[in-house]
């Protein structure tokens, strides 16, 4: 199992933030989360999660997860989870937003 390192929350092309709890609970375009191994040319494994209604972060899991369901039924699933909505974008602010998260690096 990969070891999450970070993460990052992209609320557009100039706001990035991260602090689960403390973020503004509605705008999220996309999340990246680093990871403890590196790719091939030794910058950090990422995944980025971005499109959907709902990103959620629950006390058994290391990092946010997103998900198109409902939030009750990510409360039935994850007890305690805390939620933050997803939000739509132009696709120029979307592509833009994308392309700075994939070019960030640095692990939080």
């Amino acid at each position: 199992m990969a070891t999450v390192r970070g993460w990052k929350v992209w609320y557009g092309p100039t706001e990035v933030l991260t602090g689960w709890d403390a973020l503004p609970d509605d705008g999220i375009q996309c999340v990246v989360i680093y990871y403890a191994e590196t790719d091939g040319l030794g910058q950090p494994r990422r995944l980025v999660l971005s499109g959907d209604d709902y990103y959620f972060l629950a006390p058994e899991l290391d990092h946010p997860v997103c998900s198109n369901d409902p939030p009750t039924t990510i409360r039935d699933r994850y007890p305690g989870a805390v939620i933050k909505r997803g939000r739509w974008a132009s696709a120029a602010t979307f592509s833009e937003t994308t392309r700075l998260a994939l070019a960030d690096i640095e692990v939080p």
